[in-house]
């Protein structure tokens, strides 16, 4: 025993080098752990945010076409009151028929075809990953930059 002690005594240097690494070694590991969990929050703050951005731009994209759903009724009440106003003819040039589709019914038909396109592409968001979402947000953007365009298409009576 008294061997151990005299041991001990010789070595103290040695024996609280030996503690003060280990002691290191516990607090890197430790620090290693936090900045592993620090990364894995700001990837998951990241993907929220994406998809945060990428529900608002398919909300934009719904309103838009909301948008063009209105202006063709404005435009078809007014080419019903441009109509209206007209003297009676057997065929006027301007009168799409009973059965016709009017430009202004192909115009709203592609807004909408864009949109549906747009919703089952967007069906999934919660489930995407990072490039899937990056994607979806810039098909989200450029659909509702297309319907906006569609919108300048619409003719109104002369």
């Amino acid at each position: 025993m008294d061997t151990v002690l005299d041991w001990i005594t010789l070595q103290w240097l040695e024996i609280l080098g030996v503690a003060i690494t280990i002691a290191a070694l516990i607090y890197a590991h430790l620090a290693y752990q936090t900045s592993a969990m620090g990364l894995a929050h700001a990837k998951q703050a990241e993907l929220t945010n994406l998809r945060i951005q990428t529900k608002a731009a398919l909300s934009d994209a719904r309103q838009t076409q909301v948008s063009l759903e209105l202006s063709c009724q404005l435009y078809r009440a007014s080419w019903a009151s441009h109509e209206r106003k007209q003297p009676m003819t057997l065929s006027a040039p301007t009168s799409f028929g009973l059965f016709k589709r009017s430009p202004i019914d192909d115009v709203q038909h592609k807004g909408r075809q864009l949109l549906q396109q747009l919703d089952a592409e967007g069906a999934t968001v919660d489930a995407m990953d990072l490039l899937a979402l990056e994607a979806l947000l810039q098909k989200a953007k450029a659909t509702s930059l297309a319907i906006q365009a569609l919108s300048g298409n619409l003719e109104g009576p002369p």
